[in-house]
Order: structure tokens, then sequence, then C-alpha cells
């Protein structure tokens, strides 16, 4: 389980670096099926082309850094906004496939 972990920050860091925010969320079930939420405002105003090409990358980054692990064969970014109004909290995901 270590390495899985260690690839989960590594992978969060890369993005996190990448795209100028702390606001990464990631999650692998089985070994083999990647969710990344990017939960940061500024992604609201990208396009719908601009979110699947930032989903594309970060698929690309994600199996370049699984190095010898079992590759990755399903991936999803969801781009999430969300908004605290004291006692409660709003949300609002659009996902788009990291592969074809």
């Amino acid at each position: 389980m270590g390495g899985e972990l260690n690839y989960m920050n590594r992978l969060k860091k890369s993005i996190s670096e990448k795209y100028e925010t702390d606001k990464v969320e990631i999650n692998i079930k089985n070994k083999s099926e990647l969710t990344v939420s990017l939960v940061d405002s500024k992604f609201d105003d990208y396009s719908p082309a601009k979110k699947e090409q930032v989903a594309r990358e970060i698929g690309k980054l994600a199996q370049e850094l699984r190095e010898d692990k079992e590759p990755i064969k399903t991936g999803v970014v969801n781009f999430r906004d969300e908004e605290n109004y004291g006692i409660a909290k709003t949300s609002s995901t659009v996902s788009f496939q990291m592969y074809e």
C-alpha cells in the first residue's frame, strides 16, 4: 500500500504544480481506477474543451508517474465547484474522461 500512497502523493504534487492549485483530491480504486478532483473555482471559467484537455493531460501524467505498477485502466477528472455558506455547503461537479 505504501507504493500506492507514494504514487498518489507524487501525482497530487505534480498536478498542483502544473495547474497552480493546492485543491486537488486523488482516489484510486482497485489499483486501476483513478479519480482526480480539482476543487478550485479558477477552473469554472474553462470551456468544456479546455477542461477535456486538462483531463487528458492529467491522464498522461498519471500514466507517466505510474512506472512499473499496474497501469491505470480508467480515469476521470472532476471539476468541482464548492461554496460554503456557514452551515450549508453547495457543490456542483463536471466530469471528463482521462482516456478515450
